[in-house]
């Protein structure tokens, strides 16, 4: 318990001395995986419940208590190592492109949809990480609203995702922040306070570092700086979302953004040349 104190204590300090905006020291790639970390098991150890649980709504939980549910380690063994059936990952696929995809678009319908159908193939624990995180904030969503009986195994999928943190943080760029925006769309979701405003509120902080919240100098458009874009404002409206409902003050202030809001382009199209042409 007293290390798990001292590393919390340390990456609060770390951060603390990045006045300039950044994260520094040699360690800084780990420091925000450790201080998610001990924030979490803080958090699970402390057993306390989300509104949406206090509220009791407790058909819309999953059906398997914490004893009863395999783990994600488990679920991989049996099922493979993304533990979907077709039927089933095709249900997550459209529910994520219905009910999530539309309010943050963080990632390229394409990309998704590419993840998705190499799902068995996938060989990097980035891509690994955000397609469970996809199937996880889809199953969670239908799950509370009641669009399906079936098991999802969400929590599993959150589990899975999470196990990648230090390596995905230790990106510090656009990787890590739509990992930090998907981890907060889920916990906002979760039977249990996993900790979205935390999450949420280090994605704007990366944001800042990385200075997507700025207006770029580079006039030339590209899809990359279209997903910038969409990225940033996709972490800013979840971080007011947050803040608004726990009477936090928010990450950032408005008097520090300048980014341009992203162009409406067809989601679908996957030819970066077309899309250029839309948006030049």
């Amino acid at each position: 318990q007293i290390e798990e104190v001292d590393t919390l204590s340390s990456a609060i300090r770390e951060i603390s001395l990045g006045v300039n905006g950044h994260y520094i020291g040699g360690t800084s790639t780990v420091t925000l995986g450790r201080l998610l970390d001990s924030v979490i098991k803080g958090q699970d150890a402390s057993g306390r419940t989300s509104r949406r649980d206090s509220e009791g709504s407790e058909e819309m939980r999953t059906e398997f208590s914490a004893a009863e549910s395999p783990s994600s380690t488990a679920l991989a063994e049996m099922m493979g190592p993304m533990f979907v059936s077709d039927k089933t990952s095709k249900r997550l696929f459209d529910g994520y492109c219905k009910n999530i995809a539309t309010r943050f678009p963080v990632l390229h319908t394409p990309r998704i949809k590419e993840l998705h159908e190499h799902r068995d193939r996938i060989d990097n624990s980035f891509d690994e990480a955000i397609l469970h995180l996809v199937y996880a904030t889809s199953g969670r969503f239908l799950e509370l609203t009641g669009e399906s009986d079936d098991n999802f195994y969400s929590d599993q999928h959150h589990e899975a995702a999470v196990a990648h943190m230090n390596e995905i943080l230790g990106f510090g760029d656009t990787r890590s922040v739509v990992y930090l925006i998907l981890l907060g769309v889920y916990s906002i979701r979760a039977a249990k306070d996993l900790g979205a405003w935390t999450y949420v509120g280090l994605a704007m902080r990366l944001c800042v570092d990385i200075g997507i919240h700025r207006r770029t100098k580079v006039q030339k458009p590209s899809l990359r700086r279209e997903m910038d874009k969409r990225i940033f404002w996709s972490c800013y409206y979840l971080d007011r979302e947050i803040s608004v409902a726990m009477g936090r003050p928010p990450a950032l202030s408005d008097n520090d953004i300048d980014a341009k809001l992203p162009f409406d382009i067809d989601e679908a199209e996957d030819d970066e040349e077309t899309i250029l042409r839309e948006i030049g």
